[in-house]
């Protein structure tokens, strides 16, 4: 389980056993801070392949999603856990980035909103000067990064797996660090190993796994396992995992611990 902290948005892997589960839940609803949300504003590209992704009917996810339909949700689910607030995190990118940044910013300002933290699509992988463009474009007239702004994101998928070793996503992802930044591997199990090796490169960085490292991982469930424990037990510090795995129903493992 990761949760963040609701003053530094700073996440924490905190493990619980399901026995304490239940004993918080019976005590009252856990308070959390989510942390990873997506909203969006329009009808998006990427959508169409959740869909399919998901077996779903085409158009099932042709709509707005808005943070009021979120916190609606959020109170159908109040008697286990009270989400307090949430990241906002990318999942557009291309010609939707600057029109998504705009979004999670404009929820983070309000006062009385859910959005406490926001982790844009900033262009690590283009390189420092790419990262550097990306970020002086939000700065204030004094120099300063939103206060919302927390980390940047790029899905990997579709790239290939030694796409994290690359000279340009180095240096960008140092750029990155240097503004005081997280960043959040967006992946398919393939990309793992070299997500371990750039990791351990780059100790001055921050890193988030999204997901479990799991999109479209399909049934190797034993290479996706071992290359996952790499992530945690081969590098000299914590990886937090936000988000649960993407993972069907069909392609469960059938002994799964969880």
């Amino acid at each position: 389980v990761v949760f963040w902290s609701a003053a530094g948005c700073a996440p924490a892997v905190v493990r619980l056993s399901a026995d304490s589960l239940a004993q918080q839940r019976a005590r009252s609803p856990m308070d959390v801070v989510d942390g990873h949300i997506h909203l969006c504003e329009a009808r998006h590209p990427w959508l169409a392949a959740v869909e399919q992704e998901q077996g779903l009917q085409t158009g099932a996810l042709d709509k707005l999603w808005s943070c009021e339909e979120l916190c609606a949700q959020v109170a159908a689910c109040a008697a286990n856990f009270s989400v307090r607030r949430a990241v906002f995190v990318e999942a557009c990118g291309g010609v939707h980035a600057s029109a998504e940044t705009a979004l999670m910013l404009r929820e983070a300002a309000r006062p009385d909103g859910l959005v406490a933290a926001c982790v844009a699509h900033v262009p690590a992988p283009d390189g420092a000067a790419a990262v550097n463009a990306f970020l002086d474009g939000l700065r204030d007239s004094a120099g300063a990064l939103p206060a919302a702004l927390k980390g940047g994101r790029v899905v990997l998928m579709g790239s290939p797996p030694d796409a994290p070793r690359a000279p340009a996503y180095l240096e960008g992802l140092r750029a990155l660090a240097a503004a005081g930044l997280h960043w959040e591997w967006c992946c398919s199990p393939s990309h793992l190993p070299a997500i371990v090796e750039t990791t351990r490169e780059l100790p001055g960085c921050q890193f988030v796994l999204d997901h479990c490292g799991h999109n479209g991982g399909g049934d190797d469930f034993d290479t996706w396992a071992a290359d996952l424990r790499a992530t945690g037990t081969e590098i000299d510090r914590s990886v937090p995992v936000a988000a649960p795995p993407i993972v069907r129903p069909r392609e469960r493992p059938a002994s799964s611990t969880g």
